[in-house]
């Protein structure tokens, strides 16, 4: 939407005491209220409000841009209102290198039509004029702003005014109405009490729209109704995107709504430090953008000190060379994916490039961040609701609410459950009906394998246990589900009939008990005569501590004594909770008292019950961490063709010796392939 029904914002831009001003004048057929030198206040003789004005036939409301690098988060908050730039050139004194710093920074940041007015043309001669023009022409080579010719101009004959008036307003009156967000979002420029009305905002409406009586959040967690609106100076009733308002807010305090604060729907208000981007170092950086690089980050009307980390392996960017970051925040923000943002040397000022918003709840990124690249690529290309997916997959958390969703694309629920509803790679929780959160289909049947495995390995390494908590259970997933979707979860898997709930958040794994009280297992020994399977009938406990792949020559597991058992437990439960970097067998913390050769016997006994497997002499692993290794192994090879040992180690976060142990392992049972110091799929 634009700034209002049938309105266009027109950005002045260029060098100060170039006739911005006059020019504005000229080209207004009658202005409903006069310049308010005083109101600008930043060398500007233009309102820094929308100023209404009709030229050419059309309603314009003109806002002044600041023309300098340290105003660039001015800037910025102007430009997300603003339709179309006029920029003034005066023919007397040329293309100055404040205003080329200017142009600059438009042709990185504005993606609307650019209007160059060579103004002042009475007082040089033509010859000087020809040469400016050729000038811009150069300036403006291979961008946007080459489509529309500048024109030349005099507001003391009148040459060219009129031609000046009908280009914005045919273009003006062409220009489709641009997307500026569904959810209502504000960043505050400050605030301060008026007398008998109590706290009011000021900013400039970001995205979406807001009324009278609506429920606004602060960034900071307060809330408040909006009492009154005011946008150019007048009361409304609702307010679109793009307008400069001023909010009164009677239920909050001065001090929630400091300088560099959001107001946001509530629901939506969540903030970051942390986010995947897509940037473009700047034309005139003559060292390019290095990763690592500090910096500050100006976004809508906060400028905050980051630290920029180029992803893929790359060091640094040439000057005008683009790729993939992410960008740490020392103080949070309020973004989602499409925001444009600008990278500024801290110190110096000058402008090191600037970018698009893709991951705006991003987590940080190992081996060089080149498993997210495909992900990124794919938000980066896509638009709306075909970003869900990879946004997805790019979370570590497996699970997450509609609205974190619909907040960070900048969707409308709807538009969401719309995009879900015509997918089978994304699953509801509960269900359809009554969805409330979601995950990917690829990770849905990941965690059940995972609560599947951890449920069998708890009730193997706990003989005197038989039932597993919810909280248990939760707590040793390598997916990380938060407590607050984990009951979701369990519902679900509950519905599904994976799990049977015996009592209160105490679970059994059903394919344990669908038989009753008794289940046939089948081992994979041949048998001789006729050619089948064995068969045994065990009971719940039996199973879990039956041996998975007991091969020919193997014999049943010895009774173990008491105190064995003890062990057994200890060393399962040791090794398990360690994961994929488990503890070898002279540093088990519970066999200080019991000598190598018991040890080892012992945790082959736990292999021989199915509890625990071998893959190397000496080295034990849980078959929930193996089946998490491959899973890792299986999607870093999705992404790229080939893995190495030290990518694999910092994936998991073990040692050497567990990540090259585990790689071995699987190119044992034909996952991968080794091909030099690395591995491909088989």
């Amino acid at each position: 939407m634009r700034a209002g029904p049938g309105r266009v914002i027109l950005g002045t831009a260029g060098d100060r005491a170039h006739g911005r001003t006059t020019l504005v004048q000229a080209l207004a057929a009658s202005a409903e209220r006069p310049f308010d030198a005083a109101a600008a206040g930043e060398g500007s003789t233009l309102d820094l409000g929308f100023t209404p004005h009709r030229i050419g036939g059309l309603d314009v409301g003109v806002v002044d841009l600041p023309g300098h690098e340290h105003r660039l988060a001015l800037l910025l908050t102007r430009l997300c209102a603003v339709d179309l730039v006029l920029f003034v050139v005066a023919a007397d004194q040329g293309l100055t290198n404040a205003a080329r710093d200017q142009l600059e920074g438009l042709l990185d940041l504005h993606d609307r039509p650019i209007v160059f007015a060579v103004s002042r043309a009475d007082l040089v001669e033509p010859q000087q004029i020809a040469q400016l023009l050729e000038t811009l022409r150069e300036a403006t080579a291979g961008t946007e702003a080459a489509r529309h010719p500048p024109i030349v101009i005099s507001t003391l004959t009148g040459v060219g005014i009129g031609e000046l008036g009908q280009t914005l307003a045919r273009i003006g009156a062409r220009l489709r109405p641009r997307e500026r967000g569904t959810h209502f979002r504000m960043p505050i420029d400050r605030g301060f009490v008026i007398a008998g009305r109590g706290l009011t905002g000021v900013g400039t409406l970001l995205a979406g729209s807001v009324r009278v009586g609506m429920s606004v959040t602060v960034s900071g967690g307060a809330t408040s109704r909006v009492a009154s609106l005011l946008a150019l100076g007048q009361p409304v009733t609702e307010a679109q995107a793009g307008q400069r308002l001023m909010l009164g807010l009677p239920d909050l305090v001065p001090g929630d709504l400091t300088s560099g604060r959001w107001l946001a729907e509530p629901g939506f208000g969540r903030v970051t430090e942390r986010f995947d981007a897509f940037v473009e170092a700047g034309r005139r950086v003559v060292n390019g953008l290095r990763s690592f690089t500090k910096v500050r980050f100006v976004f809508a009307a906060a400028e905050v000190p980051a630290e920029v980390i180029l992803l893929g392996g790359q060091a640094k960017l040439a000057p005008a060379e683009s790729g993939f970051c992410q960008i740490a925040l020392e103080r949070s923000v309020m973004a989602c994916a499409g925001d444009r943002f600008v990278l500024v040397a801290d110190p110096g000022g000058q402008m090191l490039g600037h970018g698009e918003i893709l991951q705006p709840f991003a987590n940080r990124h190992q081996a060089e961040g080149q498993a997210a690249l495909p992900h990124l690529q794919s938000l980066r290309e896509r638009q709306g609701s075909e970003r869900v997916l990879p946004f997805l997959k790019l979370l570590t958390k497996a699970v997450v609410p509609i609205d974190f969703v619909a907040q960070a694309l900048d969707l409308s629920s709807d538009a969401l459950l719309e995009a879900i509803h015509a997918t089978t790679d994304v699953v509801l929780l509960p269900d359809r009906q009554a969805p409330f959160a979601l995950i990917t289909s690829e990770k849905w049947a990941q965690l059940i394998s995972h609560i599947e495995s951890t449920i069998l390995t708890y009730l193997a390494s706990h003989p005197r246990k038989s039932t597993i908590d919810s909280e248990t259970l939760r707590s040793r997933l390598r997916i990380p589900v938060d407590r607050d979707f984990f009951d979701i979860v369990l519902d679900k898997l509950q519905a599904a009939g994976v799990l049977v709930q015996l009592e209160e958040k105490k679970f059994r794994y059903a394919e344990i008990i669908k038989a009753g009280k008794e289940i046939t297992v089948v081992f994979g020994i041949p048998d001789q005569e006729q050619g089948k399977p064995e068969s045994s009938t065990m009971g719940p406990r039996e199973l879990a501590l039956a041996p998975r792949n007991p091969g020919p020559g193997n014999e049943p597991p010895q009774p173990a004594g008491a105190d064995d058992e003890h062990l057994l437990e200890t060393f399962a439960t040791e090794i398990t909770v360690a994961g994929m970097a488990p503890p070898g067998v002279a540093q088990l913390a519970a066999s200080r008292d019991v000598s190598g050769p018991q040890r080892l016997r012992l945790l082959r006994l736990l292999v021989e019950r199915g509890i625990l497997v071998e893959i190397e002499d000496g080295l034990f692993f849980s078959p929930v961490a193996i089946a998490q290794a491959e899973t890792c192994v299986l999607e870093c090879l999705q992404s790229t063709p080939t893995l190495t040992a030290a990518e694999f180690r910092n994936r998991i976060g073990a040692s050497r010796r567990h990540a090259l142990a585990l790689l071995a392992h699987f190119d044992g049972i034909g996952l991968t392939v080794r091909d030099g110091d690395s591995r491909r799929r088989a």
